[in-house]
């Protein structure tokens, strides 16, 4: 069986996701990221999941009506909706890999 090194709470992330309330859902992860990493002790994943924080951080300083129109205007392959789920897989690969357990 696997053995799970650290711990987040990802009861709210899991509720938003279900709704289908897209740019909340990214707030969210942005706040589950910052609440979690300072528990890392490995400079390594700290680099990782710092890099997915810095990214999520700034399209959620874009505003939801931001990100859309620059989705819009850079004639994005994906909206919204594909963008979120994007940064979702990333945060639960990063989690999987090391071995990061989320409660739901």
């Amino acid at each position: 069986m696997r053995k799970w090194n650290y711990k987040i709470d990802g009861t709210e992330l899991r509720r938003l996701t279900n709704e289908d309330n897209e740019f909340e859902t990214l707030v969210q992860l942005e706040k589950d990221l910052k609440k979690f990493m300072p528990n890392i002790d490995n400079e390594y994943m700290k680099q990782d999941f710092e890099e997915l924080y810095e990214l999520v951080e700034g399209e959620v300083q874009e505003g939801k009506e931001g990100l859309e129109k620059f989705l819009e205007e850079e004639d994005a392959q994906e909206d919204l909706q594909e963008l979120v789920n994007d940064r979702l897989a990333e945060f639960y690969d990063l989690c999987d890999g090391w071995r990061v357990w989320i409660t739901f």
